[in-house]
C-alpha cells in the first residue's frame, strides 16, 4: 500500500470512530452564577450525529425570581419575555430526554454542567452521568498560543454563524459548529482513540504536524506547500538525534533547498510547525543550533545568506523594540533590542492588551537605563549575523509585518508612539488565515 492510500485509510477509520458518537451541545443563560440561589432563564440544545446538526430545542424559562439588570442587558432577555414561560420543573423531563446518553458539550462546561446539576438536585433528580467535553478547553489544546478563546472570537476566526451572543440557542448552535470544526481537525490528524477527544494535549495541535518514514518527501512537500506562514522543520534521526532544523520564510521560494535537505538527510521523523513572526523560526534554530551536524550548519548558513538582501545591515544598537505580527489574528509579539534573548518577548492582543504592551516597554527601558545601558544579544555567535541579516531585510522590505521603534520615540513621544502602533496594527488583515488554514 502506498503512503497516500494508507493515510486515506487512517482518515476513514478516524472518521468512522467519530461519526459513531452522538453529542448534545447545550448552553444556559441564568440569573447569575450562584448554584444554590440563581435560576436558569434560557436553555438551548443542539444534537450532532454523523458530524451534522440533526436536531435542536430551545426553552425560555420563568426563573421565579427577578432577573438582574446586568443579566437583562447581557442577554436581552427581559422579565416580560419569561413571564408566561414554563418553570424549569415543567420542562426538565423534556430536556433530560433530549440529552439522553449523548456526550454533553458546552463552551464552558465547568459552568454549565455544575449549574444544571444543581438545578437537578434542587428538584430531587439524579445528577448527570453523561461524559462531557468543553470546546473552550479544546481550543486551548488545539491552538495553544491563542490568548482569547471566547465564543464570539472563535466564531469570528472560523467564520461561524453567531448572530446573537449570550442567547442560549445561538450560543449552542455556534458551539456546535465549532465542535464539528474541531472534530474534523481530529479526523485529519488521524485520531485513533475516543479518549483523545477528552485529553488532546500535546498531540493534535493544528499549527504542526509530524511525519515518519511512511511519508514520502513528495507527500510532505505537497502537504506543507499551501502554507502562507513561515515554517520550522525539525528533523530527527535514530534515537531522536537532531539532524536538521530548517527555518523557512517562504516555502515557494525555498522549496529546492528544502527538497534537497529532505532527500539527502537521514531522518526518521520530521515535525513541521507554522510560526509567525519568522523571528520565532530563527529562535527555534538558535535553541538547537549547537546540537546540529557541522555539514548541515554550513549549508544552512549559505542558504540563509542568500535569502535576505538588504541595502544596509543593522547593528545590535540600531533597534530598541520590534513589533511583529503573530500567526493568530489580533495577536502581536514585541521584542526588546535591549534584551534580545529567547523567550523574553511578549505576545499580546491589540488593542485589548495595549496596556500590557506598554508595561513591557516601560519595564525593559527601566532595566536598560538602570544597567548603564548595556545591551544583551544572547544569540549563538554563529547566528548573530543571520539574525541581523533578517532584521535588516525586515526593516527595509517588511513594513507590513515588522515595526521598529526607537528609544527616543518610546520615551518622549507617547502620542506618536500610539499612532505608529495603531497604524501598524491596522495596516493589513492577518494574511495567514490561521487557524482556518493549518497543517
Amino acid at each position: 500500500m502506498n503512503t497516500k492510500s494508507a493515510s486515506n485509510e487512517a482518515n476513514l477509520e478516524s472518521k468512522k470512530l467519530i461519526e459513531d458518537l452522538s453529542f448534545c451541545v447545550f448552553d444556559l443563560e441564568t440569573t447569575g452564577g450562584n448554584h444554590t440561589f440563581d435560576q436558569i432563564i434560557e436553555i438551548g440544545l443542539v444534537r450532532i450525529k454523523n458530524l451534522k446538526v440533526v436536531d435542536s430545542k430551545h426553552y425560555l424559562i420563568n426563573p421565579g425570581m427577578p432577573i438582574p439588570d446586568f443579566i437583562q442587558k447581557l442577554t436581552s432577555i427581559k422579565e416580560k419575555d419569561v413571564k408566561d414561560a414554563p418553570r424549569i420543573i415543567e420542562v426538565l423531563d423534556d430536556i433530560l430526554d433530549f440529552m439522553g446518553d449523548d456526550i454533553l458539550v458546552a463552551h464552558n462546561i465547568s459552568f454549565d454542567v455544575p449549574f444544571f446539576n444543581s438545578v437537578l438536585t434542587r428538584n430531587n433528580r439524579e445528577r448527570l452521568a453523561n461524559k462531557t467535553m468543553c470546546t473552550n478547553l479544546m481550543t486551548k489544546h488545539l491552538i495553544p498560543e491563542i490568548m482569547n478563546s471566547n465564543l464570539n472570537y472563535m466564531s469570528s476566526l472560523f467564520h461561524l454563524n453567531h448572530d446573537q451572543a449570550h442567547r442560549a440557542i445561538e450560543d449552542a448552535k455556534a458551539t456546535a459548529e465549532l465542535l464539528i470544526t474541531y472534530l474534523n481537525f481530529f479526523i485529519q490528524k488521524g485520531i485513533k482513540k475516543i479518549n483523545h477527544l477528552y485529553y488532546p494535549r500535546n498531540k493534535f495541535e493544528i499549527d504542526r504536524t509530524h511525519f515518519d518514514q511512511s511519508n514520502s518527501v513528495e507527500e510532505i512537500l505537497q502537504m506543507v506547500s499551501p502554507s502562507k506562514s513561515p515554517l520550522l522543520f525539525i528533523l530527527k534521526g535514530n534515537e531522536g538525534v537532531l539532524t536538521a532544523v530548517i527555518p523557512i520564510f517562504k516555502i515557494s521560494e525555498e522549496k529546492d533547498f528544502l527538497l534537497a535537505e529532505l532527500k539527502n538527510n537521514t531522518w526518521t521523523q520530521i515535525t513541521v510547525r507554522m510560526m509567525s513572526p519568522y523571528l520565532e523560526c530563527l529562535w527555534g534554530l538558535n535553541l538547537h543550533y549547537d546540537k546540529l551536524p557541522v555539514e548541515f550548519k554550513t549549508r544552512l548558513k549559505e542558504h540563509l545568506k542568500k535569502q535576505f538582501p538588504y541595502t544596509k545591515q543593522l547593528q545590535m544598537t540600531d533597534f530598541d523594540f520590534i513589533l511583529a505580527r503573530h500567526l493568530i489574528q489580533e495577536q502581536f509579539n514585541i521584542y526588546s533590542g535591549m534584551s534580545f534573548i529567547h523567550r523574553t518577548h511578549l505576545t499580546f492582543r491589540y488593542p485589548a492588551q495595549a496596556k500590557k504592551m506598554g508595561q513591557y516597554i516601560t519595564a525593559h527601558v527601566g532595566r536598560f537605563e538602570s544597567n548603564k545601558k548595556q545591551r544583551k544579544f544572547l544569540v549563538v555567535p554563529e547566528l548573530q549575523e543571520t539574525f541581523l541579516d533578517f532584521l535588516s531585510f525586515a526593516k527595509e522590505s517588511l513594513a507590513d509585518h515588522y515595526l521598529f521603534l526607537d528609544l527616543e520615540l518610546v520615551k518622549n513621544h507617547p502620542k506618536k508612539l500610539n499612532k505608529a502602533i495603531e497604524e501598524f496594527t491596522h495596516k493589513l488583515p492577518n494574511p495567514y488565515n490561521y487557524p482556518e488554514e493549518h497543517i
